[in-house]
């Protein structure tokens, strides 16, 4: 039986790979130094470089993971096999989505054209933003950030305590799709200004 590549088990999975190899896994020399990886942890199950080169690319012909990768990539990492990864996933309680009440937040649909909102990240990052309709913003003024005065973006909602993810970040004449601030602890910062 053979898993959707783009499960998030698999995509966890490829992660936790990718934290005990040591780094990403993007070129050739990457895919066959995982090899070696998975030999030196003594399993017999054997997997090649251009298994790794599908499974890390994410080729459209590859849609799906065989179980025999699964378990080779579950068993390097110090489970039984893939059921067993699954099992510990169930069991330890990763809470990846959850509703947001009451938190400190400022929703693009209650600012006027021309309001401004003062954010904040870790570890010394500030921007102040002027709303300019559209779920556009402005950088008006940043320290310490990619984001730099004049750059815009569109958001709908800015929530403190939570990670930061705009769209369309126009950045030094290039247009991005996404950019995240306070992507391990959140805006420490958001307020109307």
């Amino acid at each position: 039986m053979a898993i959707p590549s783009d499960s998030p088990r698999v995509a966890l999975l490829k992660k936790e790979f990718e934290e005990a190899f040591g780094r990403p896994i993007r070129t050739p020399r990457d895919f066959t130094d995982a090899v070696t990886f998975v030999l030196n942890k003594n399993i017999r199950d054997r997997i090649s470089d251009s298994t790794f080169r599908r499974l890390y690319k994410e080729t459209k012909k590859y849609k799906h993971v065989s179980d025999d990768v699964l378990n080779i990539l579950s068993k390097s990492i110090g489970y039984k096999h893939f059921q067993d990864f699954c099992d510990y996933l169930a069991s330890s309680g990763i809470k990846d989505s959850e509703l947001s009440f009451g938190e400190i937040h400022i929703k693009a649909d209650d600012l006027d054209v021309g309001d401004r909102i003062y954010i904040a990240w870790l570890p010394d990052r500030e921007c102040s933003l002027k709303y300019l309709g559209g779920y556009r913003f402005e950088v008006e003024e940043s320290a310490n950030s990619t984001i730099t005065k004049g750059d815009t973006f569109s958001c709908r909602c800015f929530i403190q305590g939570k990670c930061l993810l705009v769209d369309n970040l126009e950045h030094d004449g290039e247009c991005y799709q996404s950019y995240a601030m306070g992507q391990s602890n959140g805006l420490t910062c958001v307020k109307k200004v």
